[in-house]
């Protein structure tokens, strides 16, 4: 099924609410003592794909609005932190770096193009988190990982 460029906010929204399902399950006793539940984005807000990623970034920023207004996720308001990837693989790796290593986020959404999400797979990976790529590339998700 192909989605129109219209469809990318509606898709980042529902990936959010997938994510926040993710977290809920999981959540150990001493993470859910904690206040706030991070969640890491990073989408090419500028240069030649920010027509996708600032769109990207804006749907995440609202759906962590209507969650935390809704009451959040088990009474744990949501925190977005999200990096400008420019669109850069390179940058890409070290945002995703920052996300999982000094902001300890429990997921993460992006980034927006399959050169970027290649580059960070691996990482997100051996880190075990919860992650949904805004990118469509068949080399994104062949082969099939159980």
């Amino acid at each position: 099924m192909k989605f129109s460029g219209k469809h990318r906010p509606v898709l980042l929204a529902a990936a959010m609410l997938t994510l926040a399902a993710l977290i809920v399950c999981p959540l150990s006793q001493a993470e859910s003592a904690k206040d706030t539940i991070k969640i890491g984005g990073i989408f090419s807000v500028t240069g030649p794909a920010s027509f996708l990623g600032d769109p990207e970034k804006k749907s995440m920023e609202l759906a962590i609005e209507e969650i935390n207004a809704a009451g959040g996720i088990d009474g744990r308001m949501l925190e977005g932190i999200i990096y400008d990837t420019e669109g850069d693989p390179s940058k890409a790796v070290s945002s995703i770096g920052k996300l999982i290593n000094r902001d300890k986020v429990t997921a993460i959404v992006g980034p927006s193009l399959t050169p970027t999400t290649l580059a960070v797979v691996p990482i997100v990976e051996r880190a075990k988190l919860p992650f949904v790529s805004c990118a469509a590339g068949n080399k994104i998700v062949e082969p099939i990982k159980p």
